[in-house]
């Protein structure tokens, strides 16, 4: 399913712009922030140290076939990124240093930006910011956190990146037509949005208000036969194209 995935990702870009060492320069999904060239070395076209976030593979196990909304359990990534290019003049000493740290672009100080990066990711995301609130009530939990680095240098530009991939409990998308519990935390991550172009996405993926019988035959994965069976219909006349 969609509406989950895109949740994390907007609330997680919402909660950490302006909070670490990146500034604003936080994005959902930009494959051109990191890339590897013909030669098998990274490539970036930023021009200063960036995060980016990305929902990745999700399994879902023992699913029955009634049940298609579970996300189950889904990889949510987070990749930073800094290169010696990516360096500003400090107005006191003359010196370019990285951008944000003021400190020299030596191979150790890259580094060092990466743990710094990633601690303060994972500070603000489990934080009491309402956006990570929003982003931690998107799943169950946490039951896996890998870490993997990557580096490279070719033609004196050196860049070095890191992948923390957070393995999460996601929730199911809710049934499309069924009306949100004003407390649920679909209802509260509809409410919070502020852009008008992923409001429409979310209500599409919401769907129209549908009458209760037809959102829990929804839900259900009932038949046509199913849902008249136990009076879910009210009288009202059912076809297979209309459960469907």
């Amino acid at each position: 399913m969609s509406l989950c995935r895109l949740a994390l990702r907007h609330c997680a870009v919402k909660a950490l712009a302006g909070q670490t060492i990146v500034g604003a320069n936080v994005t959902d999904s930009d494959f051109g922030a990191l890339d590897l060239t013909p030669e098998g070395q990274l490539s970036t076209d930023r021009d200063r140290p960036f995060v980016l976030v990305y929902t990745d593979e999700s399994r879902a196990t023992e699913t029955d076939i009634r049940s298609l909304r579970q996300n189950g359990e889904l990889d949510f990534v987070i990749e930073y990124g800094v290169a010696s290019a990516m360096t500003v003049i400090d107005e006191n000493t003359g010196e370019s240093v990285i951008d944000g740290m003021n400190i020299p672009p030596t191979d150790a100080n890259l580094e060092a930006a990466l743990d710094l990066m990633d601690q303060q990711v994972m500070a603000v995301l489990a934080g009491a910011d309402g956006w990570a609130e929003l982003w931690r009530g998107l799943s169950g939990g946490v039951t896996k956190i890998e870490r993997r680095r990557r580096a490279s240098s070719d033609e004196g530009v050196r860049i070095a990146a890191r992948q923390t991939r957070i393995t999460l409990t996601a929730l199911p998308d809710p049934v499309p037509g069924q009306p949100l519990a004003e407390a649920s935390i679909w209802a509260r991550f509809r409410a919070a949005l502020d852009d008008d172009a992923v409001r429409a996405m979310v209500d599409a993926m919401l769907g129209e208000d549908q009458p209760d019988w037809k959102a829990v035959v929804s839900g259900r994965g009932m038949t046509a036969g199913e849902a008249k069976a136990l009076g879910l219909t009210s009288g009202e006349p059912v076809t297979g194209a209309e459960i469907v």
